[in-house]
């Protein structure tokens, strides 16, 4: 064998070597982008849990100030009712001290309207006597008075020698008119008397009882005093017992703000270095993707290069198939791109329509579907337009909504709207042939696949309409 034909062997050789070594290379750093897609998917995930957990201390925190708000509230309350409390029961012992004065002299003034009410019986009897010795007295004036009558009878009788006991006669006649006029008078001014104790012994009789009804509703009164004078007592002592709740439960809720407090400067913390590794990874996740493509690019035969292919061609041959639509006046360039999405009521998760899903719904299954099924690997293969909206899925994915919104989300994927790193950096790459990055898919409840995924840009007259997307796995 010559120099040459060795030297052509060996660069045939060392090509094929460094062909080899380019393409495990591909393949390891195919590995690590996947395994950095399910890191940053997972760090993602905490980053978000630990963010909602922060939110919620937030909410904690809040929630623990208002209760140690409403304690002082309660606290200075006790403290004001405590002091009420005190003051109504200093009030109400005087009262009883006043109220207890009070029967007392009630007491006393029943005592002293009995003893009256005796004393004019007593006058009340003195006064029958008087009346009885003013009727004898007038009795013996009648008989006085007859007697002179009677004397002067006989001294007229006498004549001259009966003079002088005539004289006297008519002066016993005279004072017996006089004593007769005496008693009667007395015995008019003795029934008045009669009358007007009789009328004060009613009216005492009524005093008497009133103020005996006055000294029992007194002596109800002081019972009341002290019956409320000893609830007062006892709800001082259980305002008492609850202020001392109050300013304990103060001080243990001052050490459970402080607790949340540094157990939330923690969790902030954690959040804000999660989020600084999620970013840090996803920038590594860009690196190792940007890698893959240059790899790609360079022409290497790499276990994803067939795939590749069939994304950009089929990129090209839905914009030729959009082209030649808007050519034949099938559909206008305008509503091609049309990016007004209008809701469809009752769909959970949501989905939209625009006015080209009509025609992406008769066009796109003849060109997508067949590349679907060509490949186990492949889950789906989709045109996406901008904004993230994917008007036409796959068979598998383009099913009616059912009432599980978690099922519905795994099988009812069309005409909705995604926000996810993936679409976000597939609108991003519009200027390159193509786009090959790691990421984990949301399938709902919960549910994530490891995918790759294949994009290249879809252009319509010039205008950048979406991209052909096609998610796989790693493995069949």
């Amino acid at each position: 064998m010559s120099v040459a034909q060795r030297a052509i062997l060996e660069s045939h050789d060392s090509r094929s070597g460094a062909e080899r070594l380019i393409e495990e290379i591909a393949d390891r750093i195919g590995g690590l982008g996947v395994e950095l897609a399910d890191v940053a998917g997972n760090v993602q995930d905490v980053a978000a849990r630990v963010s909602y957990q922060s939110q919620r201390f937030g909410h904690l925190q809040a929630t623990a100030k208002t209760m140690v708000a409403a304690n002082h509230d309660i606290a200075t309350a006790s403290q004001a009712v405590q002091t009420a409390t005190s003051a109504a029961v200093g009030d109400i012992a005087q009262s009883r001290s006043v109220v207890e004065t009070a029967v007392q002299h009630i007491s006393e003034l029943v005592n002293s309207v009995e003893r009256i009410e005796q004393r004019l019986g007593s006058v009340g009897d003195a006064l029958s006597q008087v009346a009885k010795v003013s009727v004898a007295i007038e009795a013996i004036a009648k008989q006085t008075n007859l007697l002179a009558l009677n004397a002067t009878i006989e001294a007229a009788r006498a004549g001259s020698a009966g003079r002088g006991f005539a004289v006297v006669a008519s002066e016993v006649k005279s004072l017996a008119e006089a004593t007769r006029q005496a008693t009667q008078q007395i015995g008019d001014t003795l029934r008045g008397l009669d009358s007007q104790v009789k009328s004060l012994l009613g009216e005492s009789g009524q005093a008497s009882s009133r103020a005996k009804t006055a000294g029992e509703g007194a002596q109800q009164i002081g019972g009341i005093i002290v019956r409320v004078q000893d609830g007062f007592t006892s709800v001082g002592q259980e305002i008492d017992g609850v202020a001392r709740a109050a300013t304990s439960n103060l001080a243990h809720c001052d050490a459970v703000i402080t607790e949340l407090n540094e157990l939330a400067k923690g969790v902030d913390q954690s959040s804000v270095e999660l989020q600084q590794a999620d970013s840090r990874i996803a920038r590594l996740l860009d690196h190792s993707e940007a890698l893959i493509g240059l790899i790609a690019e360079s022409g290497v035969e790499t276990a994803d290069a067939p795939l590749i292919k069939t994304v950009v061609e089929t990129a090209r041959q839905i914009a030729a198939t959009f082209e030649a639509a808007v050519d034949r006046g099938e559909i206008t360039l305008a509503d091609l791109m049309d990016e007004s999405y209008r809701e469809i009521p009752g769909t959970n998760p949501k989905q939209y329509m625009t006015r080209y899903v009509e025609f992406t719904d008769r066009v796109l299954p003849a060109i997508q579907d067949p590349i679907q099924s060509s490949d186990p690997r492949i889950a789906f293969c989709v045109a996406w337009a901008r904004g993230g909206y994917l008007p036409t899925h796959n068979p598998n994915y383009r099913k009616p909504q059912g009432p599980d919104p978690v099922w519905n989300n795994a099988n009812c994927r069309n005409r909705r709207l995604f926000e996810d790193r993936a679409v976000k950096k597939v609108a991003a790459a519009s200027n390159k042939p193509f786009l090959l990055q790691t990421y984990r898919r949301d399938m709902g409840g919960g549910q994530f696949v490891l995918m790759k995924d294949l994009s290249a840009p879809i252009f319509v007259k010039g205008r950048h309409w979406g991209a052909f997307r096609m998610g796989f796995r790693l493995n069949s």
